[in-house]
């Protein structure tokens, strides 16, 4: 009877070994943002004294660099007064974004209001006859009055003639900020 337990523990410890690169590894926020060796292709900590490139997507809602409530330094990005979904703070970026490479976009973003609420981060790839493709970056489930972490990576396609990245809300009246945004990956050649 001990030889067969003796041969279930090594069996089932084999299976754990072998599945060990497919069991993801749980990694804190804090942990990801100071794991990042590599330097970003773009970000944006908006510690300058104006909004430099960010403006609202569909140009409703307030844009401003608040000083309240900065996950990091003295500010962070802030948007009030939506009218649609997809209004929310976007940036090109094209000049960082290459064709058949992966990136990996991270931030930080804060729900300002009393409840859980979704804010989405997207890619919007547009090739050179101008047809879009939105690259789903990440689904934050974020929490009322706290800095939520996100994390998602994207690869792009051989043709791409310019990138846009954007947040968004399904709540209108969803107040929310951004911090510390970085892409990492291949910076385009030229």
């Amino acid at each position: 009877m001990k030889f067969k337990k003796s041969l279930f523990v090594t069996g089932v410890l084999t299976s754990l070994a072998l599945c060990a690169p497919y069991i993801p590894s749980i990694v804190s926020a804090d942990d990801a943002v100071d794991s990042a060796s590599e330097a970003p292709v773009f970000s944006d900590d908006f510690e300058s004294e104006t909004i430099s490139g960010w403006s609202s997507l569909g140009g409703a809602g307030n844009l401003e660099l608040d000083k309240t409530k900065s996950k990091s330094g003295s500010a962070c990005l802030s948007i009030s007064d939506r009218e649609q979904t997809f209004n929310g703070p976007s940036i090109t970026v094209s000049q960082y974004i290459d064709t058949e490479e992966t990136y990996r976009i991270t931030g930080w973003v804060y729900n300002s209001g009393s409840q859980s609420e979704t804010i989405h981060c997207t890619l919007k790839l547009a090739d050179s006859v101008n047809v879009d493709d939105y690259r789903g970056i990440a689904v934050i489930e974020a929490q009322p009055s706290e800095w939520t972490y996100f994390e998602g990576t994207v690869d792009t396609p051989e043709d791409v003639a310019s990138a846009l990245l954007y947040f968004e809300s399904q709540n209108i009246d969803l107040n929310f900020s951004i911090d510390d945004i970085c892409i990492y990956g291949k910076a385009p050649e030229g």
